[in-house]
């Protein structure tokens, strides 16, 4: 799939999916492994810790492209997918997120979720490429039918970066209410 292939390639918006039911899986995932990040773990191995209220956890970090992961998941298989679009804070801002890929990935993800799951979209507009991705997932929320989405849009109205003038980042959420008929 060229989609896929254009994910591998650029982006490292961060992807993270909930494992099934009482299955305690989560799925970490990004595309850049440098010498900038420290690592609690590596890619490919995996972390498991007791959580308070969500019993054992267990993480699994992978470098990969979250549509890949998304297209490999079973239907109604995952209970949250949270995207942090755009660039890595202090990494190369040539490497973005892309629109195209970004919504085949929240598509992909739709089909993935579980009835009264949530995905999560934090958008940052204070670049070009970031106002076309937020267009795209604003568009995309607008057009799912009522009787199985629930979508939210949390914005700042009065806030700017102080430095650069520009809008502050959004929050898109999705809840599936409802299985498609």
């Amino acid at each position: 799939m060229e989609i896929d292939r254009e994910a591998s390639r650029v982006g490292r918006g961060g992807c993270a999916g909930g494992g099934g039911r009482g299955a305690g899986m989560e799925i970490a995932l990004g595309l850049q492994d440098d010498e900038q990040h420290t690592w609690e773990f590596r890619p490919g191995e995996k972390f498991t810790q007791l959580h308070p209220s969500a019993g054992v956890v267990t993480v699994r970090w992978a470098l990969q492209s979250h549509l890949s992961l998304m297209n490999a998941m079973a239907p109604r298989s995952v209970k949250v997918v949270v995207f942090n679009l755009g660039y890595l804070p202090g990494g190369d801002k040539s490497i973005v997120t892309v629109p195209e890929v970004t919504l085949a990935t929240i598509a992909a993800s739709r089909s993935a979720l579980q009835e009264g799951g949530c995905i999560s979209a934090t958008c940052y507009p204070g670049h070009e490429e970031g106002q076309a991705e937020e267009a795209g997932i604003l568009e995309d929320a607008r057009l799912l039918p009522v009787e199985i989405w629930s979508c939210y849009l949390h914005q700042w109205i009065n806030q700017r970066n102080r430095k650069t003038g520009k809008r502050a980042p959004s929050l898109v959420l999705y809840q599936r209410t409802a299985n498609d008929p």
